[in-house]
C-alpha cells in the first residue's frame, strides 16, 4: 500500500513516474489529496507545487517540470478530461505505460553496434508493488523460516524472514548501525540468543553486507513503517529462488571484529 513517505522518497530520487503512481493510488484509496485542474504547463506546475503535501519537502524545478509533463501526457491520453472520477483511469494508464517501457528495445550507437536498452525508471517500482501484494506469513511460520535459513546457510532467506517477523510483531529489533563490524557482532549475538545457533564467519559477513547495502539505500529503520519498507525493498530486489552456494573462507573483517570485542 502506498504511503505519504513514498511520495517524499520519489521526490528525493527524482522519480516522477513512481511519485504519480503512488499519488494516484493514495487518492483511489481515499486519501485527501487533490490533482491539478489543468494540463497547461505553467499553471499545472504551480498547482502541483500547491497540492504536494508539505511533509514531502520542496521538489526541485526539474522534478516539477518532469511531473507536469507526465501529467499532461496521461490526461491527454485520457481525452483531456480532468475531474474527480479520473484517478483510477489515470493510474491504469500510467501502469500500462510503465509496463510498456519495461519491454527491452534495440538502439544503434554510432551506426555500428546494436545494444539492448531497458528503461530503468519504474522497473523498481513495479517489482516493489508486486512484493507488497504478497500476503505476510504467520509468526510461527516465520520463526521456522528463520531457523531453516540458518540451517541452509542462506543469508537472503534469513534476513527476509527476520524482517518479516519484525513487521508482523511490530518490533524494531534490528541493528542500529551501518558499520559492517558492528552489524556483524549484532547479528552474531542476536542469532545465538534468539535461535541458539552459532553461525560461521562467512555467513555473518554476507548477512552483514546485505544489511549494510540495504540500509545504505533505504536508511536505518526507525519506525514500523521503515521496517516494512526495508523488508519490501529487499524482497523486491533480491532473487531468493536461487540457492546460494556458500564456501568457508578466511574472514575479511576478523581483525576488526576481534578489535571490537576486545575494546
Amino acid at each position: 500500500m502506498a504511503h505519504i513517505d513514498d511520495l517524499k522518497d520519489s521526490i528525493q530520487r527524482h522519480d516522477p513516474e513512481r511519485f504519480l503512481a503512488d499519488y494516484l493510488t493514495l487518492i483511489v484509496n481515499g486519501a485527501s489529496l487533490t490533482l491539478p485542474r489543468t494540463i497547461e504547463k505553467d499553471a499545472a506546475k504551480l498547482q502541483w507545487r500547491d497540492v504536494i503535501p508539505s511533509v514531502c519537502g520542496t521538489p526541485s524545478e526539474g522534478f516539477i517540470s518532469d511531473l507536469t509533463a507526465l501529467w499532461g501526457e496521461l490526461v491527454q491520453e485520457h481525452g483531456g478530461i480532468v475531474g474527480k472520477s479520473v484517478p483510477q483511469d489515470l493510474l491504469d494508464l500510467l501502469l500500462k505505460k510503465v509496463a510498456t517501457q519495461n519491454i527491452p528495445k534495440e538502439t544503434r550507437h554510432d551506426g555500428n553496434s546494436i545494444q539492448r536498452v531497458t528503461p530503468s525508471i519504474s522497473n523498481d517500482y513495479t517489482k516493489l508493488q508486486e512484493a507488497k501484494k504478497q500476503p505476510l506469513r504467520a509468526k510461527s511460520d516465520l520463526v521456522q523460516a528463520c531457523k531453516q535459513a540458518l540451517l541452509s546457510d542462506n543469508e537472503f532467506q534469513f534476513l527476509i524472514a527476520y524482517l518479516e517477523l519484525n513487521v508482523q510483531t511490530k518490533k524494531n529489533i534490528l541493528p542500529k548501525t551501518s558499520i559492517s563490524g558492528k552489524a556483524y557482532l549484532w547479528w552474531d549475538e542476536t542469532i545465538q540468543e534468539k535461535f541458539k545457533q552459532k553461525m560461521p564467519d562467512y555467513f555473518l559477513e554476507k548477512l552483514s553486507g546485505l544489511w549494510i547495502n540495504a540500509v545504505a539505500k533505504k536508511g536505518l529503520p526507525t519506525s514500523d513503517y521503515h521496517v516494512s519498507e526495508l523488508f519490501y525493498h529487499i524482497k523486491a530486489n533480491y532473487d531468493l529462488s536461487k540457492p546460494k552456494k556458500q564456501e568457508a573462507k578466511p574472514s575479511q573483517i576478523n581483525r576488526f571484529i576481534r578489535f571490537l570485542r576486545s575494546s
